[in-house]
């Protein structure tokens, strides 16, 4: 590390840092990481995009996997994404999956309106797979409310809708502590610099608006929202809001039979499961999940080499039950931040110099 990126990460603690060094030093390593360059100059428009969800499957049996931990660099040499393999320490997992059934108890999840990102779904066919209320997208979002610019950004409506509303929402972000930290460090290695502007960015939000505090779960926090995508499809997208040269951080909880997360610009793939971690540049990577159930033919290219699970074929009896199948429960997280929400605490900075 050079010494600015070095003092970027002086808000960590001794062991932290050092964890950071080393861990960084492992995604430079050849024999542990793949690197991949990508240039990003022309971007597929929303349209060309769209026009790709015909041939999701296809598409996900084309990519390339790789079997280490994966960086890729855009044209100008900046990180664009991140895969690690058993990033995620079990007592993470744990955490996150255990915040996620404390949320369910108290809120039923909804499909969100006119979402071209899932298209298609049938509704009755979830509600049988996982129950009402358990299928639908949750934000926990500071951010830009449509038809609201001149106030600045804000707590999301959804959130806000009443008091207890929006202390559930508040114990979730916080019960996601454990998950977020350990995403932001491997941000902090994988890009030091910008993930300190996110940090200081988030800080300064909190000073302009002190009601952001709420999405803040530690002191290395660079992300200002939070999406749970629970039990539903995710199609070949880009996420146009968020901010254009950082990272949004992903983790999943649930039980993934086989399911990876598509990169189409790039023509690869990554194995989803709860211990792994990714960062994603989430505007300028068009993506998706594919996601197999536990009959398919081309469940797992990879299962002969990972024997199956008690809880794999606990599925498989659901499945074939004649009471039918009761699929297991799969979440997708993402944590991210708006790009005008970033320009917004830029102009505020400004102007206070001024």
């Amino acid at each position: 590390m050079n010494p600015s990126q070095l003092a970027a990460l002086d808000i960590l603690t001794p062991i932290q840092r050092e964890y950071v060094i080393a861990l960084r030093q492992e995604l430079q390593d050849k024999d542990k990481t793949d690197v991949f360059g990508l240039n990003m100059t022309d971007l597929e428009s929303p349209q060309t995009v769209k026009s790709c969800q015909p041939r999701q499957r296809e598409m996900a049996d084309e990519a390339i996997e790789s079997s280490k931990n994966v960086v890729v660099l855009d044209e100008k040499g900046r990180v664009i994404l991140v895969y690690r393999r058993n990033h995620l320490l079990d007592p993470v997992v744990r955490s996150a999956e255990a915040a996620i059934e404390k949320l369910l108890k108290n809120v039923n999840l909804k499909l969100p309106p006119d979402d071209d990102r899932r298209s298609n779904i049938d509704k009755q066919d979830l509600i049988k797979k996982y129950g009402d209320g358990r299928f639908g997208v949750l934000y926990c979002a500071y951010w830009m409310e449509q038809g609201n610019a001149a106030n600045g950004p804000m707590i999301c409506r959804e959130m806000a809708k009443g008091s207890t509303r929006l202390g559930d929402y508040c114990r979730f972000v916080r019960d996601m502590k454990q998950t977020k930290e350990r995403l932001s460090l491997l941000y902090a290695a994988a890009d030091p610099l910008r993930w300190r502007q996110c940090i200081n960015i988030f800080d300064a939000l909190c000073y302009f608006k002190p009601d952001a505090q709420l999405l803040a779960a530690s002191k290395i926090d660079p992300w200002t929202s939070l999406v749970l995508v629970a039990n539903v499809p995710t199609d070949v997208h880009r996420d146009l809001n968020d901010a254009r040269h950082m990272l949004s951080g992903i983790a999943s909880s649930g039980t993934f039979p086989g399911s990876w997360l598509v990169i189409h610009s790039g023509g690869f793939k990554m194995r989803i499961k709860p211990e792994h971690g990714i960062l994603l540049n989430t505007h300028i990577l068009a993506h998706f999940v594919d996601s197999r159930e536990p009959d398919d033919e081309k469940l797992e290219p990879d299962q002969a080499k990972e024997p199956r699970t008690e809880e794999f074929k606990s599925n498989e009896q659901e499945l074939n039950s004649d009471e039918g199948y009761q699929a297991p429960d799969q979440y997708i997280l993402s944590f991210f931040n708006h790009q005008k929400v970033q320009d917004w605490v830029r102009s505020q900075a400004q102007s206070g110099e001024r």
